[in-house]
């Protein structure tokens, strides 16, 4: 008996923490997954990570959807969208700056298509694949909401192509 309530004193604070996180604000990720034709891609491994540690990983099913990424808000997050063949990107949410638990949605539904580009045989794609961000989403101090950053996809995507020597968008 001493034994089981020893467990319970031990392992009580994590569960009620788990009660707490699941009432806190959170988001609902959403999207499609295509190539540069625009076909829908299955088999895409999407990771959830907050700094360097998983969260969650899951895939693609057919057509390319994919649905249902939850995190709770107050947290720096990122998505890695990732395909055996193709260019990986990622996009970071800033959940954490400018955040108030009080003035949060109780859920921000967001919808992201991402488009994945093949592979070149004979380029290196380390610089995008590690630490480049195609994509920004933070909460607007005036509204509160959850919006994508549009200077930095705009420069992000520049800095892509620049890379890939992909003609410019402009």
């Amino acid at each position: 008996m001493s034994k089981i309530i020893l467990i319970l004193f031990f392992v009580a604070p994590y569960i009620m923490q788990a009660q707490l996180d699941s009432l806190k604000p959170y988001v609902v990720i959403s999207g499609i997954i295509t190539d540069s034709t625009n076909k829908r891609l299955a088999d895409v491994c999407i990771t959830i990570l907050e700094g360097n540690d998983t969260l969650k990983t899951m895939y693609t099913k057919s057509p390319g959807k994919y649905s249902n990424l939850r995190f709770n808000q107050g947290k720096l997050i990122s998505l890695n969208f990732s395909k055996d063949g193709y260019i990986s990107k990622r996009v970071i949410f800033d959940t954490k700056t400018n955040y108030s638990e009080g003035e949060a949605a109780p859920v921000t539904p967001i919808e992201i298509p991402i488009q994945l580009d093949t592979k070149q045989n004979g380029v290196t794609y380390q610089t995008i694949e590690e630490d480049f961000y195609i994509g920004k989403i933070f909460i607007d101090t005036a509204t509160t909401r959850l919006v994508v950053d549009a200077a930095y996809l705009a420069e992000k995507r520049k800095q892509y192509n620049a890379i890939l020597n992909y003609p410019s968008t402009e």
